[in-house]
């Protein structure tokens, strides 16, 4: 690769066709930092990082500076998108040699290092049965961080995550976007106000982009969502069948 580090990821046209779906085209660039996608269930956010990995057939193309993305380029690129090893009495570090020592010779030492700053390291030596449906997830985008590359990207990290649990693994996402381009999805609207861009989708078609104190409004949430939505001194109120669900976005998560 050549020019700064890391490159810029270029959407270009991307597309995917499934019999009562269609994702895109969608075309938009992204620099190093903290990018959130956010949509309602089904919006088609999987998708995309799926079709932005090379493991979907698409069209049009994706590139991380002068290199198309497909699936040849799997060093160039970090994700959770597997499945943990399930039934196969499998511990997060053996889990963690497959994933990081495919690119890494000092993947031990990479991987305690990330599970250390979380407080987690003894979360190593536990198989993935007996982790909580938050504790995989946590391990997922924890291997998913301590693998060298470029890009990264998750697939609804903060999923089963306690307030604690998500505003930890905010806090290291913000530090690794220093160095590289971390994507990831989410259904809620919560750590998005805390990216360096927001990317809302709906029905495989960006609704907006830009920067999280423009996009997230009460007026896009609504086109988002299909229900009604008061955004005021940081706090959102969802209007829903006649109650109001206030979600707290506090600015000091």
């Amino acid at each position: 690769m050549r020019g700064d580090y890391p490159p810029r990821l270029r959407v270009e046209d991307l597309s995917v066709e499934y019999p009562e779906f269609r994702l895109g085209p969608l075309t938009f660039t992204l620099g190093k930092g903290l990018h959130a996608i956010l949509g309602p269930n089904g919006a088609g956010k999987t998708t995309l990082l799926r079709a932005i990995a090379g493991l979907l057939p698409r069209r049009g193309r994706v590139l991380l500076g002068d290199i198309e993305l497909r699936g040849g380029a799997w060093r160039f690129i970090s994700s959770n998108l597997a499945e943990p090893p399930i039934g196969f009495n499998a511990t997060v570090a053996d889990y963690a040699r497959l994933y990081v020592g495919r690119v890494s010779r000092d993947w031990r030492e990479r991987t305690e290092a990330v599970f250390s700053k979380l407080g987690v390291r003894q979360m190593l030596g536990r198989s993935f049965e007996e982790l909580s449906a938050g504790q995989r997830s946590l391990a997922l985008s924890l291997i998913a961080i301590a693998r060298p590359s470029p890009l990264l990207l998750l697939d609804e990290p903060f999923a089963h995550l306690d307030p604690y649990w998500r505003c930890r693994l905010l806090e290291l996402l913000q530090r690794e976007s220093s160095r590289r381009i971390v994507v990831y999805t989410t259904h809620e609207f919560d750590t998005p106000r805390y990216t360096d861009t927001l990317i809302l989708i709906r029905d495989g078609i960006i609704v907006a982009e830009g920067r999280p104190e423009e996009i997230l409004v009460a007026e896009n949430l609504e086109r988002l969502y299909g229900t009604g939505f008061v955004v005021k001194e940081g706090c959102v109120t969802v209007k829903c069948a006649g109650a109001d669900e206030r979600r707290a976005i506090h600015r000091g998560l």
